[in-house]
């Protein structure tokens, strides 16, 4: 697992990148839509990931005025990028 900071055009962008096995296209489809990966339910059992946890997170993220995309790793796990406005500075 891999995690990175960096800032852009006024924008902090947390990169976290693993190797493991990727997430199916159903799967990436949904994210990138916003959606529940509840709905229809992905089970465990069933070898899906299930769960509320990132769509959540793309929700809080857009909220502050950022934005949380996963993205296919290079390594062909996951990479999710998570990019949050940095605070200005008020002047005294």
């Amino acid at each position: 697992m891999r995690v990175s900071l960096s800032h852009d055009k006024g924008l902090a962008r947390i990169t976290v990148e693993d190797g493991g096995g990727g997430l199916p296209e159903e799967v990436w489809l949904r994210l990138e839509h916003g959606q529940s990966l509840r709905d229809p339910p992905l089970r465990r059992s069933s070898g899906g990931i299930g769960g509320l946890g990132l769509a959540i997170a793309q929700r809080v993220a857009a909220l502050h005025g950022g934005s949380l995309r996963p993205l296919p790793s290079p390594d062909g796990g996951t990479r999710l990028c998570l990019a949050l406005p940095l605070a200005q500075a008020q002047a005294i």
